[in-house]
């Protein structure tokens, strides 16, 4: 798989979480919230992962559907999955990989993002409260 240019290392807040077990399968979702610079202009980002963990998985799957305000007014829509697993030093982060892809942009000048794909990659840390990534054009 080829990676191209990288939208840039973003830093992001978790603002809240919640924990629900039914039927053997814990859910855990994390909302998220922070300032973006990509190759597009600054936008405010909120959105929301959702991570479904099985016992005895090492892999968990994920789900993320966020927004990204820009200072225009514009708005666009993410819809992303993946995997994560936990950091091998024992510091409780979840390492994430999957891929993420725009399903709604408001602004017409953005349109070519609809046809764009990014690979991410990041690590969301509980104890700092904390998403840490970076997403690659994917070729």
């Amino acid at each position: 798989m080829q990676v191209g240019k990288s939208f840039g290392k973003q830093q992001l807040k978790i603002t809240s979480t919640r924990v629900t077990h039914s039927g053997g399968v814990t859910t855990f979702e994390a909302d998220i919230c922070g300032r973006l610079t990509t190759p597009d202009g600054s936008a405010m980002h909120h959105g929301t992962y959702v991570f479904t963990a099985s016992p005895g998985r090492k892999l968990v799957p994920y789900t993320y559907t966020g927004v990204s305000n820009f200072p225009s007014g514009y708005g666009a829509v993410l819809s992303g999955c993946g995997f994560s697993k936990r950091s091998s030093d024992g510091s409780g982060k979840l390492l994430l990989r999957g891929t993420m892809c725009h399903i709604g942009v408001s602004d017409p000048n953005l349109q070519q993002l609809l046809d764009e794909q990014v690979i991410v990659e990041g690590t969301l840390d509980p104890m700092e409260n904390t998403l840490i990534g970076e997403g690659f054009e994917w070729l």
